[in-house]
């Protein structure tokens, strides 16, 4: 099951200030994002992105951003840096593992990585305790692994 980022934000019943958060403060260019210091949310979907810029480790408030269908082979490390992030959609790209960097995102709630070529993840993604929905529909996961991962975030609802 594939997600837009507004549509797990909505799924999930996330609001701020009566309006559906993502609203305010939304960009689909990345340059333009890069000139504001209050961007929230960044749609970068089918932008044919294989990496980020290094600048955007400057975008402290993001919290929502959607990259799927694009052409990461690997997990943008930069976005480990932006640690007010809930929301991440990676979903159809070609990723085949995650960085231990990833456990930096503690406030990481919705992570859709459905799509790509994962076949485990690191132990660091345990330390994702806000995590509420984790997509890893149509990677390949073996049994054993989806047990440790389950293990690892036992509060998390996982999707395979």
């Amino acid at each position: 099951m594939l997600f837009s980022c507004r549509q797990m934000q909505q799924q999930n019943g996330q609001q701020q200030g009566g309006q559906q958060q993502g609203r305010q403060n939304e960009y689909t260019d990345i340059q333009k994002a890069l000139k504001d210091s209050s961007v929230m949310a960044l749609i970068l979907s089918q932008k044919n992105l294989s990496v980020l810029p290094p600048e955007i480790t400057k975008l402290s408030g993001l919290q929502s951003i959607e990259l799927a269908q694009n052409l990461f082979t690997t997990f943008p490390v930069e976005l480990c840096h932006l640690t007010n992030l809930q929301v991440i959609n990676l979903s159809m790209n070609k990723i085949k593992a995650l960085p231990p960097e990833i456990g930096n995102l503690t406030k990481l709630r919705i992570l859709s990585l459905g799509r790509n070529s994962l076949t485990t993840l690191p132990k660091e993604i345990a330390k994702l305790t806000n995590l509420q929905i984790l997509n890893l529909d149509g990677n390949s996961i073996p049994p054993k692994e989806k047990d440790k991962i389950k293990a690892l975030l036992p509060k998390c609802n996982i999707n395979y």
